[in-house]
């Protein structure tokens, strides 16, 4: 039984949930979107309306999770629901800390 659990089981790293502000930036685009969680490899956020891009799209991400701390990021999109999207990091902008 724990082994049919741990193969249903992907996720490699803790996931911290977090409430804050997003804004994604594609060539197509930008949306607000809330923050749900994030962990070291990752993002979840809010899927916002209008938002239609397809896996593997890369994003510019500005998350503000305190009001004096923007972080910006590269990152891409790797999978799409109706209420959420699934980010991993490409790049995080050091200087935004």
């Amino acid at each position: 039984m724990e082994a049919s659990r741990s193969s249903r089981e992907r996720r490699r790293f803790q996931r911290i949930t977090l409430q804050g502000a997003v804004k994604l930036y594609a060539r197509d685009g930008s949306w607000p979107a809330d923050l749900i969680d994030l962990s070291l490899r990752g993002v979840l956020v809010s899927h916002p309306a209008g938002c239609d891009q397809a896996p593997g799209t890369r994003f510019r991400m500005d998350l503000r999770i305190f009001e004096n701390l923007p972080v910006s990021m590269g990152v891409s999109l790797v999978r799409a629901d109706p209420t959420q999207l699934a980010f991993t990091w490409d790049r995080i902008d050091l200087d935004s800390f």
